[in-house]
């Protein structure tokens, strides 16, 4: 996971402060939260992340230096720039937040649709034929994705 400052919705657009990597995570049903995020800032400025997958017990921590620091946040003129370039492309990040709304919406209905053609108990013509529309469906929802300029998940 990445830590960005900023005011804008799209991550390009803001300051990467540091990134943090918990490795070994099995992956997941959609929608089961299992890793815990805390953040947190200390009294040197330090920017201080940590993940817990509670199914594994695998931890990762990271300290991000002189976040709250003079000179490593951004100034304040910076930040009412940032502030002014938000407002100003307030509805070209409306209009990405659509899109990604969208493509979320897609990715999770594409995977209950994958995911009930696997687990269901139907003839194996019927079985290859929901298979095929399931896959047909994520190859449409990858060409959406690049259409919006966007990674698909």
């Amino acid at each position: 996971m990445s830590f960005y400052q900023g005011e804008r919705k799209k991550t390009s657009e803001n300051k990467l402060l540091g990134s943090l990597v918990l490795k070994g995570v099995r992956p997941a049903p959609r929608g089961v939260a299992r890793i815990t995020v805390c953040v947190d800032v200390d009294a040197k400025g330090n920017l201080n992340c940590s993940a817990v997958d509670k199914s594994t017990g695998r931890k990762a921590t990271k300290s991000i230096p002189g976040v709250g620091v003079e000179g490593k946040l951004l100034s304040a003129e910076e930040v009412e720039k940032m502030a002014r370039q938000g407002e100003k492309h307030e509805s070209e990040d409306e209009e990405h937040a659509k899109k990604v709304s969208v493509m979320k919406a897609m990715a999770e209905y594409t995977a209950v649709v994958r995911e009930n053609a696997a687990a269901g108990s139907y003839s194996m013509k019927a079985h290859g034929a929901f298979m095929e529309a399931a896959e047909k469906m994520m190859e449409e929802f990858k060409e959406k994705a690049k259409e919006f300029g966007l990674e698909p998940s």
